[in-house]
């Protein structure tokens, strides 16, 4: 099954067994994970994209460790999540 990088668009074969492969690269999936972060930034300069929305998404997508301190990305392997 041939599919298609989410960054670059070139054609791959996925891996087998693990997560859903979406890029074809290690380095495509770190040059998108740049351009997102450089694009929030951006967007959170400008007062387009409030922090709040942020930490709003964070709490609804993500659990709190029993210490109560650090925050661990829950992943549901679906399309939606922003996980590689």
């Amino acid at each position: 099954m041939t599919l298609h990088c989410l960054w670059c668009r070139k054609p791959f074969e996925p891996r087998r067994g693990g997560r859903r492969q979406r890029y074809c690269s290690s380095e495509c999936r770190r040059t998108l994970d740049r351009a997102i972060r450089t694009w929030a930034g951006k967007m959170l300069e400008a007062g387009l994209l409030p922090v709040g929305f942020l930490r709003t998404y964070l709490m609804d997508n993500a659990r709190i460790d029993p210490d109560g301190q650090s925050i661990s990305p829950i992943s549901d392997n679906s399309e939606g999540g922003l996980e590689s």
